[in-house]
């Protein structure tokens, strides 16, 4: 999930409403946990849970965020937007982000 804004509260916020209806599904929150999140973190939905399982800021964060995931040998990453501005991290993200071959 990526969020296309700057402030971290809020983007925080946006990202915590899929992420509360995701905690609340047994097969996720055990996945949340096997990824080393304790219940607090899941309960409440902590910054860190946020934080790593969003990527939010500019589109130069997102990217960064993208790039890790190659880096670390994904060779699909899925770019699920939320937020006010549908479409617009795609369309920043692909100004860019060169497509891979």
């Amino acid at each position: 999930m990526t969020i296309l804004d700057t402030d971290p509260g809020r983007a925080r916020q946006t990202a915590r409403v899929p992420l509360g209806f995701l905690s609340g599904v047994p097969g996720y929150a055990a996945n949340f946990a096997r990824m080393g999140f304790d219940a607090a973190d899941i309960s409440g939905l902590g910054d860190r849970l946020v934080d790593e399982l969003v990527a939010w800021g500019d589109a130069y964060a997102i990217v960064a965020r993208v790039h890790s995931h190659l880096a670390a040998g994904a060779d699909h990453v899925v770019v699920s937007e939320l937020g006010e501005r549908p479409g617009e991290v795609a369309r920043q993200l692909a100004t860019l982000m060169p497509l891979r071959a």
